[in-house]
């Protein structure tokens, strides 16, 4: 069993817990040197970004319906979350097929978590500190390359935010670097662990996983909306990227504050945040929180107060983001 507390709590890695794409760095891993190699896998992996900006846009284009649905409608969302999937792998094996990925070390995946420029957004390693006392079992589901590195990343963050977990805190599903045992590097090629878009991938974790009771996704991002169906709740943290918008819209889903939608009136008169009330994903329903410290109120009944100091959030994508306009 994952949890043995009040529910599970399953959250996205990149941008979600992050600040920015954590992706990126890996382009630097297989030179860490200064030099041509390194400045021509930078450009390579640059090109390779662009490449799947351009072809991602073109594929939403054709499988997303434009304007807002009269209603929501799962079984053509689950028919583009399949299509959105392979999409995906097609994607990846261009970037395996390029090498940029090649010759990574552990040693490299360890140094540069620890002193990259990738940093957990604020009150990231708070919410987890409190999640965790509060006994709910946490998983990490992402399609970064390496559970090494988004280990060693959060660990950075807790100790930016003065707090220590310990061990076995949480349980990591991501791709990995298929390493070469006689070279002792990244062969170019990836194992496909987990990929977040992949529904069917979902169910069979949560199975395979124990999971049972309540149970939330956070992401961030349309790669997380097949997750967060097999869940009770889920729940974006702002702002809202303008691929996550149109998918909204497109297939009749209803974007929900997440705090306003989770009060309800007490025997005192006042209002309190209550998870219980919210509507599920399955039913069509996304709901939106700001920041990590209204997640903690809702999800864990609780304040947060954030030791690491604020920052702007990063967009190393560039995607750019819109304030959809919340359904009531």
């Amino acid at each position: 069993m994952v949890q043995e507390g009040p529910g599970t709590i399953f959250l996205d890695f990149d941008e979600t817990l992050t600040q920015a794409d954590t992706c990126v760095e890996f382009s630097a891993m297989a030179h860490p040197e200064q030099g041509l190699a390194r400045q021509s896998n930078q450009l390579l992996y640059a090109r390779l970004a662009r490449d799947y900006g351009e072809a991602r846009s073109e594929f939403l284009a054709r499988h997303v319906p434009r304007g807002r649905a009269a209603k929501f409608d799962p079984d053509l969302l689950r028919w583009f979350l399949k299509e959105s999937s392979t999409f995906d792998r097609a994607m990846m094996e261009k970037v395996e097929e390029s090498g940029v990925l090649e010759g990574i070390t552990v040693d490299q995946i360890t140094r540069q978590a620890a002193e990259g420029e990738s940093e957990l957004q604020v009150g990231v390693a708070e919410f987890l500190n409190a999640a965790h006392a509060a006994k709910y079992g946490l998983v990490v589901s992402s399609n970064n390359w390496s559970r090494r590195y988004i280990l060693g990343v959060l660990a950075k963050g807790f100790n930016q935010a003065r707090l220590r977990l310990g061990d076995d805190w949480v349980t990591v599903y991501a791709n990995e670097l298929v390493m070469d045992p006689v070279k002792l590097g990244c062969t170019g090629r990836t194992d496909h662990a987990n990929a977040t878009v992949d529904s069917k991938g979902m169910r069979v974790r949560l199975h395979k996983m124990g999971v049972e009771g309540w149970s939330c996704f956070v992401g961030n991002s349309e790669g997380d909306i097949a997750a967060m169906m097999q869940c009770n709740v889920g729940i974006i943290v702002g702002p809202v990227h303008d691929d996550l918008a149109q998918i909204i819209e497109g297939f009749g889903m209803r974007l929900l504050p997440l705090e306003a939608s989770s009060l309800r009136h007490g025997r005192d008169g006042r209002d309190r945040p209550d998870v219980w009330t919210l509507l599920p994903p399955s039913k069509g329903v996304l709901h939106l929180a700001a920041d990590w410290a209204e997640v903690a109120r809702v999800v864990l009944g609780q304040d947060i107060h954030p030791n690491s100091p604020a920052r702007a959030k990063k967009s190393a994508s560039g995607i750019p983001v819109t304030s959809l306009q919340l359904q009531g």
